[in-house]
């Protein structure tokens, strides 16, 4: 192990000053030369296995797939050192990976094993409102449930995540749906400016009209292919109180069909008449659910009202509630009454896969079918899952509200709209049952498009990066000029291709 040699280093009292990239060890691989330069570089920011800070950025995950043992973790708190060591993965070619909340659960996307370096940003947990509280500038390091509870009592709010566990930057950079999109678009519509570290190693500051617009514009769901995030200026909304819950339905037969259909109306008009009401369906089953099937809602409203016109379809007498938490209070509160659901599924393995249809009746019931349907088929030998459904739907609205501040790589049509985008999930407990879940997303999504595709219903090409599994065509689904725009762009600020061949995680544009 090299962390060996690198601590014989330090303590011959090598001065960082008198560093070069050639006077570190020799003989040893790219990533153990690049932890040894950075450890004699920054003893403090630099660990090792053996060492708390680099247990916790290695295993501090949404799914425990992503813990893969770095040969280094490297958590800078300024955007100049992690500049020094985006120089020096270069120089050394090493592979290398970065975290921010962690919440992606590919496992490569955050993290990356002992032929790489881990670059942390836990480091980067500034929170500032501007003089004017008109943007907040938000580090990458943090989650979105801290972002709320520093503007509590501000009456101020962002367009962040619906989950405070959720980390921010590669939630903004791949879109990021929030309870406020439907009234202000993507979170990455809500952004003033991004400072970050090019591949060149240089710091800048992207914003809609300056010279690096065309990056901003990139970083607005481009993926990680531009720079690496320091920094976020968001726009603050008002937000003094929202009305927000999960509300369950049961499990009977007649639930199941109101519940499609609340989803569905909801998406043809419930997003238009309130751009203030949010709704995100789920339904479960597995091995902590013995009476079948469970649907669920998380509601929201932003402001004080728990019987908004077009929530009515979700609440009684249409969908009776078997439990109901849907209540005036803050997003501060609302992000912390989530943190005990993540402690409790800390530690399993979790898969995203995503479909998308138009808003379309028989759609929904072909995927919600084939979906429970093949449950057992692929599943009943695990001896733990949760597999869920989450159709969400997607307004008009949604769409027109997202085209601000020079739009965005998906520039998505209102007019194409309205959309469902399906979140199929997967919890599970062991490695080995990985095989038994990647052949149980394939065979839905296989069976669905044969089957919406058999009824003539068409689906349109956008696929939610969030929400993606490992090697769905994300890119491909967006417009083919803004493809060509983000492999020029990606080009400019990354000719020799750093953030995209030393940093294998996510997806990558110049593969599109």
């Amino acid at each position: 192990m090299l962390s060996g040699i690198v601590v014989t280093a330090v303590l011959s009292a090598t001065a960082a000053s008198a560093l070069t990239y050639q006077n570190v060890s020799e003989g040893y691989s790219p990533a153990d030369k690049t932890c040894d330069y950075l450890y004699r570089t920054f003893p403090d920011i630099t660990s090792f296995s053996n060492q708390s800070s680099y247990i916790v950025d290695n295993t501090n995950f949404w799914s425990a797939a992503s813990v893969l043992n770095p040969a280094c973790v490297f958590a800078p708190s300024g955007a100049e050192d992690l500049a020094i060591a985006v120089k020096a993965l270069k120089y050394y070619g090493s592979p290398f990976a970065i975290r921010g909340g962690g919440h992606m659960p590919i496992g490569d996307s955050n993290n990356i094993n002992s032929t790489g370096v881990l670059l942390s940003s836990s480091g980067f947990k500034r929170l500032a409102l501007s003089p004017d509280s008109s943007t907040l500038h938000v580090g990458p390091g943090n989650h979105w449930g801290e972002v709320y509870n520093f503007l509590n009592n501000t009456g101020k709010s962002i367009v962040g995540g619906r989950l405070g566990v959720v980390g921010i930057p590669g939630f903004i950079t791949g879109g990021g749906i929030s309870f406020f999109s439907w009234k202000y678009g993507w979170s990455s519509a809500n952004i003033a400016s991004v400072t970050g570290v090019i591949a060149s190693g240089e710091v800048v500051t992207a914003t809609p009209d300056n010279d690096f617009s065309d990056l901003f514009w990139a970083l607005r769901g481009g993926g990680n292919s531009f720079a690496l995030i320091t920094e976020f200026e968001m726009i603050t909304i008002p937000a003094p109180v929202v009305t927000v819950g999960t509300t369950s339905y049961g499990t009977t037969n007649l639930t199941m069909e109101r519940w499609l259909d609340a989803i569905y109306n909801f998406a043809l008009y419930g997003g238009e008449d309130c751009h203030e009401c949010t709704v995100t369906p789920s339904a479960s089953t597995g091995t902590q659910y013995p009476n079948g099937t469970t649907y669920t809602a998380m509601q929201f409203f932003d402001g004080n009202d728990t019987a908004p016109p077009a929530l009515s379809n979700w609440t009684s007498p249409y969908l009776n509630a078997t439990s109901d938490t849907f209540a005036a209070t803050t997003m501060t509160e609302w992000s912390q009454s989530g943190l005990a659901q993540f402690d409790s599924i800390h530690g399993l393995r979790n898969r995203f896969h995503v479909l998308s249809t138009y808003a379309d009746r028989r759609a929904l019931q072909i995927i919600h079918d084939t979906f429970f349907a093949f449950v057992p088929i692929h599943l009943s030998s695990l001896q733990t899952y949760i597999a869920t459904l989450t159709p969400m739907p997607i307004s008009k609205q949604y769409f027109r509200a997202s085209k601000v501040r020079g739009g965005d790589p998906m520039d998505l049509d209102p007019e194409d709209g309205p959309h469902i985008w399906y979140e199929m999930s997967v919890l599970y407990t062991v490695e080995r049952d990985e095989e038994y879940v990647s052949a149980f997303l394939q065979a839905v999504d296989e069976e669905v498009k044969k089957m919406l595709a058999a009824e003539g219903i068409k689906q349109p090409k956008y696929l939610y990066l969030n929400d993606a599994d490992k090697g769905q065509p994300v890119f491909e689904g967006y417009p083919a000029e803004n493809v060509r725009k983000l492999k020029q762009i990606r080009h400019k600020y990354d000719p020799e291709m750093v953030f995209t061949n030393q940093m294998p995680g996510g997806w990558k544009v110049a593969h599109a």
